[in-house]
């Protein structure tokens, strides 16, 4: 079977969101076999991916895992350099000329790529605020080695994989040197072993458990409306990452007022509905309703809490949610004298492009709103004339002279 990995970034060249991607001619679909979201607060050039230099090796069999129901025969190992990460700890870890560290980072997959595991840092050799090491890189001394910088990256697994074995680049000053970064050095190439062999040795036999990831769209859900019976919605997307089913529900709490007239929030059309989206399932979008039907005008506010069995996040996570309701009586109606004619639309055209600024000139006061060219009728003309001064900036008296007011 061949098996492909890559790197994709969300933007090519500019952006630092950035996937590996795995693809196999059996299943010929992509999947994401680790992600990154996270801001570079040290300096970032479109070299520098957060996750790059992957190798992958595939399992032999020789390893019982999950309590010995299962061995280890199929099984990816994709190792791979990651530069910096979501954690306070992650983002300090750069040298004194502010370029990341990296550090080896590993997923497995149990079904062909189709699923992958949690990643997992198997170097862990954070030296933040670290120095360069030897200042003269062909003698291979370190005049400082309690502070010299550990960057770890291009590393090479074994093509078949018995135990986990490793041949990587200890870089002893981080930074690309070919691009600038950093200073020449003698750094020397590393091997790291992770044994197997042993009923669900560690690393190459990873826990099967759920990834959560949580999107609404729009991300503000502050800015909902409604008005006179309308709706207004939002998107719910639910992920699982991981190698294990994600299972939860997702419930609407009402905070003020906490029991209100209506159920004016619901998920697909409930209060509360449940997920189970199973590893290497695409993911599930949900759809968050607003309904003004019945509601007095005033702001309503709530909770959607996402429940889910992700132990290593919090459970739920929470998205508030304001709906604000305005008074209906002139909905469709600017003006609100119980006709909706031109009148109307010359309104809101005149309040949205000036201001609501009266329509009169200094040659002819205007006895009906609405009449912009004063021949006592709101007609298309009015609006045409209205929108050319709007959109192209018209200084022309609205009218001609007047020589009778209208009656």
């Amino acid at each position: 079977m061949l098996h492909i990995i890559w790197d994709e970034q969300l933007i090519a060249g500019t952006s630092q969101d950035v996937a590996i991607r795995h693809w196999n001619d059996s299943r010929r679909t992509i999947r994401t076999v680790a992600q990154s979201d996270w801001p570079s607060p040290t300096r970032w050039v479109a070299q520098d991916l957060h996750l790059s230099k992957m190798t992958l090796g595939i399992g032999d069999g020789a390893t019982p895992c999950q309590s010995g129901t299962e061995s280890n025969s199929g099984y990816l190992y994709v190792v791979y350099t990651q530069f910096g990460g979501p954690t306070p700890a992650e983002q300090a870890d750069f040298s004194a000329a502010v370029y990341y560290n990296g550090e080896l980072h590993l997923a497995v997959s149990r079904d062909g790529g189709n699923s992958w595991s949690r990643t997992q840092n198997v170097t862990n050799t954070k030296t933040p605020g670290c120095n360069p090491g030897s200042t003269f890189p062909y003698s291979c001394q370190c005049p400082r080695p309690d502070s010299v910088c550990r960057s770890e990256h291009w590393a090479t697994i074994g093509k078949i994989v018995h135990d986990i074995d490793i041949f990587f680049i200890s870089d002893l000053d981080a930074g690309a040197i070919a691009w600038g970064e950093g200073t020449w050095q003698c750094s020397p190439v590393m091997y790291l072993r992770l044994p197997g062999g042993t009923t669900d040795a560690p690393y190459l036999c990873p826990p099967l458990e759920p990834l959560l990831s949580t999107e609404m769209i729009p991300p503000d859900t502050s800015g909902y409306h409604g008005t006179c019976h309308q709706q207004d919605s939002a998107a719910l997307i639910l992920g699982n990452h991981g190698n294990w089913t994600l299972e939860g529900s997702v419930t609407a709490i009402y905070t003020d007022p906490q029991t209100p007239p209506t159920q004016w929030l619901t998920i697909n059309g409930q209060q509360t509905t449940t997920f189970s989206i199973p590893a290497g399932s695409e993911d599930e979008t949900l759809h968050v309703a607003m309904s003004a039907s019945g509601l007095p005008p005033g702001t309503y506010r709530a909770i959607v809490s996402v429940w889910h069995n992700d132990t290593t996040q919090v459970s739920p996570v929470n998205y508030p949610f304001e709906f604000w309701v305005g008074d209906c009586v002139c909905h469709g109606d600017p003006l609100c004298d119980s006709v909706t004619n031109l009148q109307d639309v010359v309104a809101v055209i005149n309040e949205a492009f000036r201001g609501g600024a009266p329509i009169v000139d200094s040659l002819c006061p205007h006895a009906s709103r609405g009449d912009v060219n004063c021949d006592c009728t709101a007609s298309v003309v009015d609006v045409v004339l209205m929108v050319n001064h709007a959109f192209r900036g018209d200084v022309t008296p609205f009218c001609q002279p007047c020589n009778r007011p209208c009656q």
